[in-house]
């Protein structure tokens, strides 16, 4: 997958684990660009297009954003719902579907003998289930112990569950070391998920400048006036 702006010289690689570090300089351009990828993502019209083979495709679909790496919510709606699709495909594949049917069974019943000697008539609805799943409350089990980790099992758990491996992260510079966003890069690499950060100063360091695929610097002015890797 490739990511372009209609303003920018250079593409964005959002495939097979490829990194790519965007410093803009000028905070007001900076703050244009990340509210207008932000809302594309979300599913609005603007300047950026992502293509695979040659072809547009979604944003939405195909991309997830980090805009606070520290404060971002992991229990994400996608994994939720995907979980609970799986999980109703493992019911009735295997012996649990006729337990679960026995299971909403004997709560139907339950349901009837409430509605009977209940004082007012009431009807209620029959459970499904997706009912049944709801009130048990699965969910993913996340074993992270700190921000960095966090973030990773994040990345994989939207990989593993939703198929979707490109990540935009702003402002990471701000809140982990250079050295952790190398780590981090690094591990990510190695799982295929692809990453796109967008920063307001350029790595001083060499570790992680080493292993950032592609460099680009949007200068006060706006103009590209650097590109690594590409």
């Amino acid at each position: 997958m490739k990511l372009i702006h209609r303003n920018w010289q250079h593409q964005i690689i959002c495939s097979d684990g490829t990194s790519t570090m965007l410093t803009i300089e000028n905070p007001h351009i900076m703050r244009a660009y990340v509210c207008e990828l932000l809302s594309q993502i979300e599913g609005e019209a603007g300047g950026f297009l992502l293509s695979e083979n040659e072809k547009e495709i979604s944003m939405s679909s195909n991309i997830v954003a980090i805009p606070s790496p520290v404060s971002f919510q992991i229990e994400d709606r996608r994994i939720q719902t995907r979980l609970t699709s799986s999980l109703k495909e493992y019911i009735v594949s295997t012996d649990m579907y006729l337990e679960t049917n026995q299971i909403l069974s004997a709560l139907i019943k339950y349901a009837e003998t409430v509605a009977e000697g209940f004082q007012y008539p009431i009807t209620y609805k029959e459970p499904g289930s997706d009912d049944l799943l709801k009130i048990l409350g699965f969910s993913p089990e996340y074993e992270y112990e700190d921000p960095l980790d966090k973030i990773l099992e994040y990345m994989n758990l939207v990989h593993s569950y939703c198929g979707i491996g490109c990540f935009v992260i702003i402002g990471m510079l701000m809140f982990f070391s250079e050295s952790e966003v190398a780590l981090l890069v690094k591990e990510c690499k190695s799982l295929k998920h692809s990453l796109f950060f967008i920063e307001s100063k350029f790595p001083c360091d060499d570790i992680l400048r080493k292993v950032i695929d592609n460099k680009i610097i949007i200068d006060e002015d706006g103009c590209e006036i650097l590109s690594e890797g590409q």
